[in-house]
């Protein structure tokens, strides 16, 4: 496996693994992202500005994640932890149906962990959805702590934040 900035050549791969990891999110009761979430538009964005990386074996992509210093409006009440020093956030985390369980995700969140260290980060900041508990025990595997709740529009289930102090 490698993890690589992804191409606009990646994205209808990418468009694909969202349609079903969100068809499964929602069959399994978990209403995490609604219809058009995330939208092709704000993957396109995520891609020209370098932020989504792709897990790939050959030609297949596993799995992709976005790292960026874009904090959510809804974050900012939030009583981070970490206060001096840049937060880098994790968002739309992602594995395709078809690999999980195979390290995918774990594979990711490392990778996610060495670019905060290569790049000076003093953190990491995500949010996770509260029915959600996969992804949340992965989160919490890799030593997140959880810092609080956020409600986003149209959702009547909260998120909890995460942060995790990068030394």
């Amino acid at each position: 496996m490698d993890i690589q900035k992804g191409t606009m050549e990646d994205l209808n791969k990418i468009i694909e693994m969202y349609i079903i990891a969100r068809r499964d999110l929602q069959e399994n009761d978990i209403h995490q992202w609604d219809y058009n979430d995330p939208s092709v538009q704000m993957l396109q964005a995520d891609l020209k500005a370098g932020t989504l990386y792709v897990a790939k074996d050959g030609e297949r992509i596993l799995g992709s994640v976005v790292l960026d210093e874009q904090k959510e409006p809804e974050h900012e009440d939030i009583d981070w932890g970490v206060e001096k020093g840049k937060a880098l956030y994790l968002h739309r985390l992602v594995v395709h149906l078809d690999y999980q369980g195979e390290g995918t995700g774990k594979a990711l969140m490392a990778f996610a962990d060495q670019y905060a260290k290569e790049h000076g980060y003093t953190s990491i900041r995500l949010d996770a959805y509260e029915e959600n508990d996969v992804a949340r025990g992965l989160y919490e595997h890799f030593g997140y702590e959880e810092m609080g709740k956020v409600y986003f529009p149209r959702r009547e289930v909260p998120f909890y934040t995460y942060e995790k102090q990068i030394r």
